[in-house]
């Protein structure tokens, strides 16, 4: 079918489960590019298959959200380079456009974006308030610049063309009343549509045993879940742009709703759960191995089904909305701050950290100590994954699923047990000793050791302003210095190029300061007041006094290592054992194969 008889007399609405509106200028392109295409070879364009719900022309849109949506900016972007009382244009408002030329409502409703896209149509510049409205925003604008374009090109006649083009692309639509039933159609995406993510199909997969195996009697639960989770995913994904708050785990071009889904996979249990042992997490395990299995093997018992998709979707939203909470406190909170954004939290303790901010841990004392789980966490990460360099996906995968239930000291013996192995204390000490330039926990150290030479913590609005304006290492005795280098007290340049990376010769300046000192003697560095004695870092001035000569050497640089190593080592130990407290269920927390779970839970066994 073509679109103007995909259109004509139906109605199409956005329902609320749907993820939000994800297209970018690329895809807006595509599409531009795709009708183009059409136009010059005189062929016709397939643009995809349509799953809608409903009947009686009116329908939810399943799959083919983010096409329509795409189509009736691109349609009205048209229209509006044509003059009000075209005929044409007033054909083509009716045809593809509007329900009617009496009711000026679009054939599509935009759902939960409805009102900002008729104001956005209509020309009273919305402000967004979503990732969603935003992208709308940016591609309608987009489409609207393209109009113009051909309209400054080829004039009224061109825009017509294209509209004609517009309606002859060609699509394949199933229409199923129950929605349940059309998401189990739900099965694959056209090839200009966003490539379906295992979230998309986890979605579908649950639907689709609620519907067949339960009556439906979850579809809307489900539902809600995944709509909450995309939602997240937009938010969270905003916030770790922002300046100075950039995390790079999330960042990354190619984070996506999936890392969410692993995440979860990686800290839940539940007793009837399949290969739920795969400690790395990966989506097809996700995926094949843990829910569809699952699924597939509680089918034949409709309770325990029932009990497993609510257990596991109430479970998926609680954390998915953790995350979101997690991230967004770290605007407000100096440790998270320091933790995700300074030190940059390794991808692998995630799971575990999410856990325990949403079961309100995070920030608890470990029993018998002066640091709460996430300092606990930030040790892990800064004596293991960031200076061993290591990854024991399956010690800590192993703590992440058990976190679900598992009380404070199972969980602070389980991470101290696990940096006792991977980076004891003497381990932690030579490598501090070593090549730190390029460990990535650096930044940090230098940071704390400022803090402590300061004689107090920076506030968040403080380490804002310092992340934005770029934390950079400096050499104290340039990597390639200008002067001798036996002048430095060494024997030889390679000498110097193992003592070079060490922490003693490794201090914090801005991007802008670190310019200013680019390559400079040492001398110039430690005299010019307009250099290290101006930073904005204590740490640094500090070097500027106490070298006020100019002379700093070798010796200095070895005995400044030892201090810096001591500092590290003091502000990282290893912390004492747990204890529980005197009625604490220690039989469950001690033994290998369960975990403490508190008296309103059940106890399940690891494999």
């Amino acid at each position: 079918m073509d679109v103007q008889g995909f259109l004509l007399s139906n109605k199409f609405r956005i329902p609320h489960y749907q993820r939000d509106f994800a297209w970018t200028e690329n895809q807006m392109q595509d599409l531009f590019d795709d009708i183009q295409e059409a136009m010059d070879t005189g062929s016709t364009h397939y643009i995809g298959t349509f799953v809608l719900a409903g009947e009686d022309r009116e329908y939810e849109i399943v799959d083919g959200q983010q096409r329509l949506s795409a189509l009736t900016m691109i349609v009205h972007a048209l229209l509006s380079e044509l003059d009000p009382q075209d005929p044409d244009r007033i054909v083509n408002e009716a045809v593809l456009l509007y329900q009617s030329q009496e009711n000026r409502d679009f054939k599509l409703n935009f759902g939960v974006n409805a009102t900002f896209m008729k104001a956005l149509l209509a020309g009273q510049d919305p402000k967004p308030e979503s990732a969603g409205q935003r992208r709308l925003k940016r591609c309608y604008l987009f489409a609207r610049e393209r109009a113009k374009s051909l309209a400054e090109q080829g004039g009224k006649g061109l825009i017509k063309q294209w509209l004609d083009a517009i309606k002859k692309l060609e699509l394949i639509y199933f229409v199923e009343k129950d929605i349940g039933r059309a998401i189990r159609m739900f099965q694959t995406v056209n090839d200009r549509g966003l490539p379906l993510t295992t979230m998309d199909k986890a979605k579908a997969l649950l639907v689709f045993y609620s519907n067949r195996n339960l009556g439906g009697v979850l579809d809307g639960k489900i539902n809600d879940c995944f709509r909450d989770c995309f939602v997240t995913f937009d938010t969270v994904r905003e916030l770790v742009q922002e300046p100075g708050y950039r995390i790079d785990n999330i960042a990354r071009e190619n984070f996506s709703e999936d890392d969410i889904l692993r995440y979860h996979y990686l800290a839940y249990w539940h007793p009837e759960a399949e290969n739920i042992d795969d400690y790395n997490g990966y989506t097809h395990t996700v995926f094949e191995g843990f829910l569809k299995k699952t699924l597939k093997k509680l089918a034949s018992d409709p309770d325990k089904l029932r009990s497993f998709i609510d257990d596991y979707i109430s479970d998926l939203r609680q954390f998915a909305i953790a995350f979101r909470e997690l991230i967004t406190e770290t605007k407000t909170n100096e440790s998270l701050y320091k933790v995700f954004v300074v030190l940059g939290l390794s991808a692998r303790l995630y799971p575990l950290a999410i856990r325990l901010y949403q079961r309100n841990l995070l920030f608890e004392k470990v029993p018998g100590t002066n640091v709460d789980l996430l300092h606990c966490l930030e040790v892990c990460d800064v004596r293991v994954y960031k200076t061993r360099g290591t990854d024991p996906a399956k010690d800590i995968g192993i703590l992440s699923h058990r976190s679900r239930w598992a009380e404070i000291c199972e969980i602070a013996n389980g991470l101290r047990n696990f940096v006792t192995q991977f980076m004891p204390d003497g381990l932690f000490k030579t490598r501090l000793g070593e090549d730190m330039y390029n460990n990535p926990a650096t930044p940090l150290l230098l940071l704390a050791y400022d803090e402590d030479v300061a004689g107090r913590p920076y506030s968040l609005s403080e380490l804002v302003d310092l992340v934005k304006s770029q934390l950079t290492r400096e050499h104290i005795i340039a990597q390639t210095p200008t002067c001798s280098i036996t002048s430095y007290g060494f024997a030889s340049e390679e000498e110097y190029r193992i003592h070079s990376n060490m922490l003693g010769n490794l201090t914090l300046l801005t991007k802008s300061e670190n310019s200013k000192c680019q390559n400079k003697p040492v001398h110039t560095k430690l005299t010019d007041p307009g250099l290290y004695a101006s930073s904005v870092f204590a740490a640094t001035r500090k070097l500027a006094h106490q070298y006020s000569s100019g002379d700093f050497k070798k010796t200095d640089l070895i005995v400044r290592t030892g201090q810096l190593t001591d500092f590290v080592m003091a502000k990282y130990p290893i912390w004492d054992e747990c204890r529980p407290f005197s009625g604490f269920p220690t039989s469950a927390c001690r033994t290998k194969n369960s975990f403490c779970t508190g008296a309103k839970r059940p106890w399940f066994n690891l494999p």
